[in-house]
């Protein structure tokens, strides 16, 4: 999908960037510009200018600067197309799409998008109508994951073969280096390459303007000797400490309600919303990173952190709230009954229950204290 040059040059000198960038960083003026903080990097004084003049931003505390379209790829997540899209729709063009030259990276990024989206489509329909699919239908059937969830979320199944997904990228030429470098296929050291995802059921990552970025596959049973969850490695579309799971889907009712409620997994994060508990992301199983936390500031600065019982989920809560906090959030923490997590809690009790635990949630401070008396840290010595 290419934009003629032409076209984007229409798009930019329609728009102003100041317009663009108030809609998300508070500006006043100052002489001929207008100041703000910065969007990209924690600051208590302004470093943040933006040019009416000459149509760009720079930020004098970290670097960062360029046109309004590269703001809005900083400050999205989101592709050189996908900011000249949104600004497009801002400003009421139609779009024209043409053959002619972009650059290499924007071209790169949308063939690796295409890729994904057609491994995205061959993991649902594995899922949702192949015969083989049925011990991952089974699966679903049996964590209360309905077939309407399954279809919202985009969930698939990974066949065990070893070449299933390589052989379909091959009969639909699509360059197999590029699978390779999302992380959807390895090379075989005799030559050839093979299925990395093999055996799974799968998770698409969404970034949060709704595009397939990455790939989350659980195995069905442990096994001592495979790994519980393969994530897809990072690429030029794919960061994973920027982005947030299930944040496409759930950006809408967490700006509405002014309030996220942060879990761990996709299985929480997945029931939960089918539930009807629709203001909820995941950090997907790994530390909360402060690039995560800017890309939730977008939509709220009031957090719930719901994370395990067990000791290793209190103490990742710990870490959290260290972030958030950081970063100006209102941090809350609820507690779950011993032995639980947010999917077996919502299905055990439903969202009555569950709403009522939440409305019990405790202040930082709370938490923090009890944490450090279950630990013996307060004890007399």
């Amino acid at each position: 999908m290419r934009i003629p040059e032409v076209k984007i040059n229409e798009i930019r000198n329609s728009t102003n960037i100041i317009d663009v960038i108030h809609n998300h960083v508070a500006l006043k003026k100052r002489g001929k510009n207008f100041i703000g903080l910065c969007p990209f990097h924690q600051e208590k004084t302004p470093s943040f200018t933006v040019s009416e003049d000459k149509q760009i931003f720079h930020c004098f505390g970290c670097g960062k600067g360029g046109d309004v379209f590269k703001f809005l790829m900083s400050y999205k997540n989101i592709s050189f197309i996908e900011a000249v899209q949104e600004i497009a729709e801002h400003a009421g063009i139609k779009l024209s799409f043409a053959n002619e030259s972009v650059s290499q990276e924007q071209t790169e990024q949308e063939l690796l998008y295409e890729i994904n989206v057609f491994a995205a489509k061959y993991f649902s329909n594995n899922l949702l109508i192949s015969n083989d699919g049925e011990i991952a239908r089974q699966y679903f059937k049996k964590r209360n994951i309905k077939a309407s969830t399954q279809k919202t979320f985009g969930l698939g199944y990974a066949k065990p073969e070893w070449q299933d997904l390589v052989s379909l990228l091959t009969d639909n030429n699509f360059d197999l280096k590029k699978a390779e470098a999302l992380g959807l296929i390895d090379r075989k050291t005799e030559g050839g390459y093979y299925d990395k995802f093999r055996g799974r059921v799968i998770f698409p990552i969404f970034s949060a303007n709704g595009r397939v970025i990455a790939f989350g596959g659980r195995v069905f049973e442990a096994d001592k000797n495979t790994a519980k969850y393969l994530n897809s490695q990072e690429s030029i579309i794919y960061s994973k400490r920027k982005s947030l799971y299930g944040l496409y889907h759930s950006k809408d009712e967490i700006r509405r309600m002014d309030r996220a409620i942060l879990v761990e997994g996709y299985m929480d994060l997945i029931s939960l919303f089918q539930n009807g508990v629709k203001n909820v992301v995941a950090s997907s199983g790994t530390s909360l990173t402060d690039e995560q936390v800017q890309l939730l500031s977008r939509f709220t600065h009031n957090i719930i952190v719901l994370f395990d019982a067990d000791s290793a989920g209190q103490k990742a809560a710990l870490r959290s709230i260290e972030i958030l906090l950081k970063q100006n959030f209102e941090v809350k923490v609820v507690s779950l009954p011993e032995g639980e997590d947010p999917d077996s809690y919502i299905h055990k009790f439903g969202k009555d229950d569950f709403d009522s635990l939440v409305s019990k949630s405790k202040n930082f401070l709370e938490f923090q204290t009890e944490q450090f008396n279950k630990s013996g840290m307060l004890n007399e010595p």
